[in-house]
């Protein structure tokens, strides 16, 4: 979802691009590894193996470990993408061309709008904070399944639902943006 969205605004913009690739490729690494160790311990070892094999608890605490950095990797990687839009809707809002001097009315709604245009993505981070910290915590679930012996299987449908919640809020930011430069203060 961010490929597009990265190369859509890159177009017309001057994100930082570097700052964004470099967390795109240590996410989609941290991914691959995180999955690798799940698919790997998932194949050879039981959820109650950690708890008498040592390979077993060094792999499964390896993929949890790795799943927090993918997790951290990707909070980076959004919130780089973030301060870069953010920095698009101050660049390109409130402004009237060939008029640099604002009165201080002026200022004060200019900054409204930016408060505005910015709510919605900070919401939204903070949704994508909590679906990681659900994705660690669904991770640690065979950890609960082999030494507390409890079954926490309800932890999948949290952690679907904390991805559902930050990606449909996501797009709403998103499209509020676009509805506020087409509409609301004709910025295109």
């Amino acid at each position: 979802m961010f490929i597009p969205a990265y190369a859509f605004f890159s177009r017309d913009t001057a994100l930082d691009k570097k700052k964004i690739r470099i967390f795109a490729i240590l996410y989609g690494f941290m991914s691959v590894a995180a999955n690798a160790l799940e698919i790997y311990y998932v194949e050879s070892f039981t959820y109650n193996a950690m708890n008498k094999n040592v390979e077993a608890f060094i792999t499964y605490t390896t993929g949890v470990a790795f799943t927090a950095i993918q997790g951290i990797m990707f909070i980076c990687l959004l919130g780089a993408f973030f301060k870069e839009i953010k920095k698009v809707i101050a660049s390109h809002t409130g402004f009237v061309l060939g008029k640099e001097i604002h009165s201080e009315g002026e200022e004060a709604r200019i900054a409204e709008i930016h408060k505005e245009l910015d709510h919605s993505f900070t919401i939204a981070f903070n949704l994508a904070m909590i679906y990681v910290v659900s994705d660690v915590v669904y991770s640690l679930y065979g950890a609960f399944y082999a030494f507390a012996n409890v079954n926490l299987g309800f932890l999948n449908v949290v952690n679907i639902c904390c991805g559902a919640l930050f990606i449909g809020y996501l797009f709403k930011a998103m499209s509020d943006m676009k509805e506020a430069v087409e509409t609301k203060y004709m910025l295109s």
